[in-house]
């Protein structure tokens, strides 16, 4: 008698999903019925995603395919989280057949989750201060970011000359105050600071002023501030 081709098995599913669009669905299919039980295992491995950061299903799961059927299905629920993290990228992939007689077909199915947070942006509030005191300027972020956000910064003249009316050790504080670092500021008022991963408290950027003992009028200077990416920068 001629020999019987057994089946092969093949997964498929959702190529693209929202992050807020629930659940990712997939097949693992056979290409004909099988008389026994047909057992694979499938594994989601991480492209760009971070586990269980962006999903809540096992990462390896054990499917069975009845006896005369030919598919089975298996869900990888998404987590929306509040996080801009850009489009991310996970495989689920039949990585063996358990029990039962069939061959792997198509073994990867490839699934992207949309963000559905905005790119982060930075905004400038300004501040008040007696001559001799701190300026802080306090540099929000529109949303968290999933990696480090580099915000670059310049500080302007106004009415008041950075470096007459001003100190030059300016410092800033990314933790909301708690603490201050120095940084170095170029002689045309640039700088960059990074915002750590997940952080939701900006940046705190202390400017001191110098007591003249003279009698002016109130006076100004300016901070302009734009995350990377960020085509219209901030000022206050």
């Amino acid at each position: 008698p001629n020999p019987v081709t057994p089946p092969t098995v093949s997964i498929t599913g959702t190529t693209t999903i929202n992050e807020d669009g629930g659940t990712a669905s997939y097949t693992v299919a056979l290409s004909k019925t099988s008389p026994t039980p047909v057992t694979v295992t499938v594994v989601i491995s991480d492209v760009t995603t971070a586990g269980v950061a962006d999903y809540t299903a096992p990462i390896t799961q054990t499917v069975t395919i009845p006896a005369g059927s030919t598919t089975a299905t298996i869900n990888v629920p998404i987590i929306n989280d509040n996080l801009f993290e850009g489009d991310e990228k996970f495989d689920v992939t039949i990585t063996n057949v358990d029990t039962g007689n069939a061959t792997i077909g198509t073994s990867t199915a490839n699934t992207v989750i949309t963000d559905n947070e905005t790119a982060t942006t930075a905004a400038v509030t300004g501040d008040t201060a007696n001559e001799g005191s701190n300026l802080d300027f306090v540099v929000a972020l529109s949303t968290p970011s999933a990696t480090a956000t580099t915000v670059n910064l310049k500080l302007t003249d106004g009415s008041a000359i950075l470096g007459t009316d001003t100190g030059t050790a300016v410092v800033v504080s990314t933790d909301g105050g708690v603490t201050f670092s120095p940084v170095t500021v170029a002689a045309n008022g640039t700088f960059s600071v990074d915002v750590p991963a997940n952080s939701t408290k900006g940046i705190i950027v202390r400017v001191p002023t110098i007591a003249e003992g003279t009698n002016e009028l109130n006076e100004t200077i300016n901070l302009e501030a734009s995350a990377t990416g960020q085509t219209t920068a901030s000022t206050a």
